[in-house]
């Protein structure tokens, strides 16, 4: 639980007028995709979301996209959407990062 609040709170710190969907989705990504994992495409994240089918957070590709742009908009994350069934999502990119240098 100390892991998801000081996730949110980053969230909160570094933009407090985010959603609450965005606060969910971006904690949703830090704790269900290891950070060893570079990308995850749209549709693994899908399949994911309807799997573990959390409370609150859209599971419909459009509404989900839309999360993860504004998520990539404001800098938490990386979104590379070429179109609904082949975005790619990076939900650690420092980490990405030190693997390039």
């Amino acid at each position: 639980i100390s892991l998801l609040h000081q996730i949110i709170e980053d969230v909160r710190v570094k933009c407090p007028a985010i959603s609450l969907n965005c606060h969910l989705m971006y904690a949703f990504l830090n704790h269900n995709v290891p950070e060893n994992q570079d990308a995850i495409s749209l549709p693994q994240l899908l399949i994911l979301l309807n799997k573990e089918n959390p409370k609150f957070l859209p599971t419909e590709a459009a509404e989900v996209s839309g999360l993860l742009k504004t998520l990539s908009e404001k800098g938490f994350i990386v979104f590379f959407d070429t179109n609904l069934a082949e975005g790619w999502i990076v939900p650690h990119q420092d980490t990405l990062l030190e693997k390039v240098n």
